[in-house]
């Protein structure tokens, strides 16, 4: 075995195929950062040509030392790669941490700092949460800073576990004992995993009598995506998600059992793989979703989506109008209700079917007053737009009054309506968020209004 330098640090590894602009873009972006926190960066290609080499080859000309190219056979998937990462190949030092990261995606300072701070500690891995989703914010309420049962993690966060980038290993207890090879034969499928991060994480958690993951929250956990990626992996959805997903929970040791359905659906069911309808609609449209494929995943579709089977047939048999008018329906039930976070979860995990199908001017303002209420709710304003209200009328009255005010303003009407706004705004819960969205949306010289707007609430 090729002897190798002592290190201390974090290998950062890229797994990267016939993307050079990709990998050009992120360190242009990030190669600084990656130095200044004496991170090596590892980019395995398996590229058909030279020009991701060539593209690492002119950072580490210009200085960029901490980078590494490593040639990988093109024959070689991004499966056996991720193992080749695991287990150390083309290193040229031992590490305490490699932490697999996708190649459209880099980090921010702030993450590094978190990261590289915490790995003198021992912590068996390093889980950061991500805001890949709009209940991850609520859900970290209730997270410990560290987790000492794998099965708790794995209810918790196992469905965020399958993106590539939030993990970080340590060698010497998640990898280093590994056999690689009855690893494949457990957790492959006719030699394929698609999920080696996940099965890496929670096959050797499960080894370690008492383990210990530290967790980066939300606010800590930065990822930035270049534009010019995107996943490989949406032409064989139904594949990956309602095949080897199930597979790989399944294969996971039994300590998981409890928590396997919940985390098999959480994850598959997210908005922008199983989990919305307007994400359907595109899989059929892009010839993914054909009525042979959702026959082959029909036992399965529960296990997988919450979305009824019965509404994925009408997605399949193109009859979107009427999936629009259920999904009108149920976001007009909650709405009613009061449960204004489902109802804006719902209505922008569709936007697409509500606006295109739609034609209901009323229900299209229902969408704008969800938004603001989703921009408040992100912006930690307690009472906002629904604030004091006890139905659609009420909502309505108030964004139109609002907008009759700014009106106004903007016709230069005298400075006496400055009380008569600034008092409408401070009773009735107006808050920026909604100012912005009814600017935007209905005044001409936005700047102005808003100049104006700002004098007035000087006073």
């Amino acid at each position: 075995m090729e002897s190798r330098e002592e290190g201390t640090g974090i290998a950062y590894c890229i797994p990267t195929y016939n993307h050079p602009e990709v990998i050009d873009d992120i360190l242009s972006k990030s190669k600084e950062l990656y130095q200044k926190y004496h991170m090596d960066v590892y980019i395995y290609d398996s590229s058909a040509d030279n020009r991701t080499q060539d593209v690492v080859t002119a950072y580490i000309v210009h200085g960029f030392d901490n980078l590494y190219y490593i040639k990988v056979d093109e024959s070689v998937g991004i499966d056996d790669k991720m193992l080749m990462i695991f287990s150390g190949y083309g290193q040229k030092k031992e590490y305490k941490y490699i932490w697999p990261v996708k190649d459209r995606v880099y980090v921010e300072e702030c993450t590094l700092k978190c990261v590289t701070e915490n790995i003198e500690n021992g912590y068996d891995a390093i889980f950061l949460i991500a805001s890949l989703h709009p209940t991850v914010t609520e859900s970290c309420r209730y997270v410990p800073e560290v987790y000492d049962d794998p099965a708790e993690l794995y209810g918790a966060w196992g469905w965020l576990a399958t993106s590539m980038n939030v993990t970080v290993f340590r060698v010497q207890t998640m990898l280093a004992d590994v056999d690689w090879k009855e690893f494949k034969e457990q957790y492959f499928f006719n030699g394929e995993s698609y999920f080696d991060q996940f099965v890496v994480l929670f096959h050797s958690l499960a080894q370690r009598q008492k383990c210990s993951v530290r967790i980066i929250p939300p606010k800590k956990a930065k990822f930035y995506t270049s534009s010019l990626g995107k996943s490989s992996w949406t032409a064989r959805t139904f594949h990956v998600w309602a095949n080897l997903w199930l597979k790989a929970n399944d294969a996971l040791p039994s300590c998981y059992d409890r928590y396997k359905s919940r985390t098999i659906k959480h994850a598959a069911s997210l908005p922008w793989i199983l989990g919305s309808y307007d994400q359907l609609i595109k899989l059929r449209e892009d010839g993914i979703l054909s009525k042979e494929v959702f026959a082959k995943i029909y036992p399965q579709w529960e296990a997988v989506s919450d979305i009824p089977v019965e509404e994925v047939v009408l997605i399949v048999c193109r009859q979107y109008q009427e999936v629009h008018n259920i999904i009108n329906s149920r976001v007009n039930r909650l709405f009613e209700s009061g449960d204004y976070v489902n109802a804006s979860l719902l209505y922008r995990m569709n936007r697409w079917i509500i606006r295109n199908f739609g034609g209901n001017k009323e229900y299209m303002l229902l969408g704008d007053f969800l938004e603001i209420y989703h921009e408040e709710l992100t912006g930690g304003v307690k009472k906002g737009i629904f604030c004091g209200i006890s139905g659609y009328e009420d909502v309505e009255r108030k964004y139109l009054m609002l907008k009759d005010l700014l009106h106004k303003m903007e016709c230069g009407s005298a400075k006496e309506s400055f009380k008569e706004v600034r008092g409408y705004i401070q009773e009735n819960f107006i808050s920026s968020q909604f100012i912005n969205r009814v600017i935007n949306n209905t005044c001409t010289d936005k700047e102005r209004v808003l100049c104006i707007l700002l004098k007035a609430l000087q006073g």
